[in-house]
C-alpha cells in the first residue's frame, strides 16, 4: 500500500471513531490553536490567495476568518474526500472553497501567494522523509511570496511519541530548505515536540 493510501485509510478510520478536533490527530484544541498562532505570522494574508495543502476539516481557514482577514482566495485542499466534505459542512468562509487534491500529482497549474501545510507531513509510514520533500518542495514552487509549514520533533518527549507519528530532525529540514532559499525562519518554541518553517521567495534586504 502505498504512503497516501495508507494516510487516507488511516484518516477515514479516525473519521469513524472519533469527534470533533481527533479526527485530524491532535491531542487538545490547545495544541492546534498553538500550532495556527504560529502559522499566521508568515505574513499579512488579508487580499491574498492562500492554498491549505492537508486542510483537513478547515478550520484554519474559518479561524482566519474569525481573525478578520478576508482572502482575495482561500484553496483548501486534501486527499481524504470524506474530510473534504466535512470542511465544506463547517466553513462557510467568504471566497474560500475546499476540493479533493493531490498537489503532487494534479495536473492544475496551481500559484498562490502562500502555502500553508499544518500537520500534512507527520503521518509515519515508509516513505514520509521522502515524501515530505516533495511536497515542500512543490509548495515553495507553488508559492509567490512564502509557505509555512510545521513537523513533530525529534526534541521531544520520547515517552509521548505515537507510533503513527514520524518525527523529524528539524536541523536536516532546514538544511533541505536550505537549498531551495536563504530566507528562512524557525520557530522550535511554542510546543515542546512540534517546529515551524517559513520559506521566503525574498528576504527583507532584497
Amino acid at each position: 500500500m502505498k504512503h497516501h493510501e495508507k494516510v487516507i485509510d488511516n484518516y477515514n478510520r479516525w473519521i469513524s471513531e472519533r469527534s470533533g478536533i481527533g479526527i485530524m490527530g491532535y491531542g487538545s484544541q490547545s495544541s492546534q490553536d498553538a500550532r495556527f498562532s504560529v502559522l499566521f505570522g508568515l505574513g499579512d494574508m488579508n487580499g491574498k490567495t492562500v492554498l491549505d495543502v492537508g486542510c483537513g476539516r478547515g478550520d484554519l481557514a474559518r479561524i482566519a476568518s474569525e481573525r478578520g482577514v478576508c482572502f482575495k482566495e482561500y484553496l483548501g485542499v486534501d486527499i481524504v474526500p470524506k474530510m473534504i466534505d466535512i470542511a465544506r459542512d463547517m466553513n462557510p468562509v467568504p471566497n474560500a472553497r475546499f476540493e479533493v487534491m493531490d498537489v503532487l500529482t494534479s495536473k492544475e497549474e496551481l500559484s498562490y501567494d502562500y502555502v500553508i501545510m499544518c500537520g500534512t507531513l507527520n503521518f509515519n509510514t515508509e516513505d514520509t522523509p521522502a515524501m515530505a520533500r516533495k511536497m515542500i518542495k512543490r509548495a515553495f514552487e507553488i508559492a509567490k511570496t512564502g509557505v509555512a509549514f510545521n513537523m513533530t520533533s525529534v526534541f521531544g518527549d520520547v515517552k509521548l511519541r505515537t507510533d503513527h507519528t514520524y518525527y523529524f530532525d528539524p536541523f536536516e529540514v532546514l538544511k533541505f530548505c536550505s537549498t531551495m532559499t536563504r530566507n528562512l525562519v524557525f520557530d522550535h518554541t511554542y510546543l515542546p515536540h512540534d517546529f515551524t518553517v517559513f520559506m521566503y521567495k525574498k528576504g527583507k534586504y532584497e
